[in-house]
């Protein structure tokens, strides 16, 4: 349990960082387009439809994975509380990651 709160405090703290670093590249793009900044626009859009992606399909396999596990036979405790940890955890891992690569990316180190 503290776990998830210390990570949600490292992430609340690298977005803050991913934002303040795109904030002028988001408005200088608004006056001025130049293709740098453009693909950073298209690279911030993007890599959200991603993380999405990736996220919902690792939340479906964990999920599967245990239904499909129960059906067989295999023994499974099923804890509704851990399934949907597990599931959530699974889900934001994809945009933690990328989460993390731009804070390096972006301000030089994390």
């Amino acid at each position: 349990m503290f776990n998830s709160y210390l990570k949600a405090w490292s992430n609340a703290l690298l977005a803050t960082q991913v934002v303040t670093a795109r904030l002028p590249i988001m408005c200088l793009a608004a006056v001025d387009p130049s293709p740098g900044r453009q693909r950073e626009m298209e690279l911030m859009v993007s890599e959200k439809q991603e993380a999405l992606l990736d996220g919902m399909t690792a939340a479906y396999s964990v999920a599967f994975t245990t239904w499909s596990n129960m059906i067989v036979g295999r023994h499974v405790t099923l804890d509704g509380q851990a399934l949907i940890q597990d599931c959530l955890d699974a889900f934001t891992l994809p945009a933690e990651r990328i989460l993390l690569a731009n804070a390096q990316r972006l301000t030089g180190g994390a």
